[in-house]
């Protein structure tokens, strides 16, 4: 009887294996923190990847929800399609659109106001290969903006009430002075007379 083997050293690849896991956790840890996260198109297979942030943003499970070119727009607002679409269409010609702010209704049927951008990559030889890009939660800055907006607004209209009232305190004042210089010239005509 013969016992053959071979002894292979693991240590590099496990050691490679636990190292991209911990890079996978700070990059997962880092989106739910920033609360943004990453998508990406294989323009070869049309296939939409997004990672587990980008989930949670949308108000969805990957479980439950299979992301791709038909069934994602449909998470976004209706009057927000449109402008989405055409950024998409922008970034598929290699433009570098803007960000884009968009509307997405969550399943509670609240809604949340993300950004978004993306830009197309190219291979070696300068095909299109790849669209990535990025989405983050602005509900909060948006609704801080708002309020800073209604109370803007409210405070115009304060000043705007304050200077009409004080326009009107200083054109009585101005007709009381003019009332009194009157009846000063009176009195003084009128003491004249007496003294004349």
């Amino acid at each position: 009887p013969c016992l053959e083997g071979f002894i292979t050293d693991v240590t590099e690849a496990k050691l490679a294996t636990e190292a991209l896991k911990e890079k996978e956790y700070l990059l997962s840890e880092s989106q739910r923190i920033g609360r943004i996260g990453s998508w990406s198109v294989d323009l070869a297979s049309n296939a939409l990847t997004w990672t587990r942030e980008t989930y949670r943003l949308y108000g969805v499970s990957p479980e439950t929800f299979v992301p791709s070119a038909e069934t994602f727009p449909d998470l976004v607002y209706p009057d927000d399609r449109e402008e989405l679409r055409e950024s998409i269409r922008a970034m598929l010609a290699g433009e570098h659109p803007k960000a884009m702010e968009f509307r997405v209704v969550l399943p509670d049927h609240s809604m949340r106001v993300l950004s978004g951008r993306g830009e197309l990559i190219f291979n070696d030889v300068g095909q299109p290969v790849r669209l990535v890009g990025t989405v983050q939660d602005i509900t909060e800055p948006k609704r801080a903006e708002e309020t800073l907006r209604a109370l803007n607004e409210h405070l115009e209209q304060l000043v705007a009430q304050r200077t009409e009232d004080l326009t009107r305190m200083v054109t009585r004042l101005q007709q009381l002075t003019w009332e009194l210089s009157k009846a000063e010239d009176r009195e003084r005509r009128r003491i004249a007379d007496i003294l004349h």
